[in-house]
């Protein structure tokens, strides 16, 4: 295998270990892969996610079999799904992750955008909050004028 590209597939330490073998040759470069489900199980996310981020162009997998169609990820792409995540996880539409993922993004624009995502979210919670005080009007009139038609209720919440 020497001066040789080799790909190792697998998610065990057996794998890991062939990898780091091969990885000492000199002039040898290692890629370790492995299937989809194995690479969601280390991702904590599901397979059937990680075929809708190929489906959407967000995560496409390194290589696919064309006689199985077993789908293959390297270990290089849990750091992109791992933004993906993150950026998720702050509120991001799939659509903007797939434009930052674009591009380099540099700190000052990620500042911007998570400010612009906070005002969002600001905007978002002042909503809920009024909406949980008539929430909480409603049933403190039912608490105190005893009762209320159904119909009465829903008409003065919807007003």
């Amino acid at each position: 295998y020497d001066g040789q590209a080799v790909l190792v597939v697998g998610g065990g330490d057996s794998a890991l270990e062939a990898a780091i073998a091969l990885a000492e040759r000199p002039g040898t470069r290692v890629t370790l892969s492995y299937r989809s489900g194995a690479f969601s199980r280390i991702a904590r996310v599901s397979a059937r996610l990680l075929r809708f981020y190929d489906e959407i162009g967000l995560l496409a997998p390194d290589q696919v079999d064309s006689h199985s169609g077993y789908r293959f990820y390297t270990a290089a792409q849990l750091a992109r799904l791992n933004r993906i995540t993150v950026l998720k996880d702050l509120g991001f539409t799939l659509e903007q992750i797939a434009g930052l993922l674009k591009a380099p993004l540099d700190a000052d624009e990620l500042r911007r955008m998570l400010l612009l995502r906070r005002n969002d979210v600001e905007r978002s919670l002042a909503q809920e909050t009024q909406r949980l005080r008539q929430i909480e009007t409603r049933i403190a009139q039912i608490e105190t004028e005893g009762s209320f038609s159904v119909d009465d209720v829903v008409e003065r919440i919807f007003e």
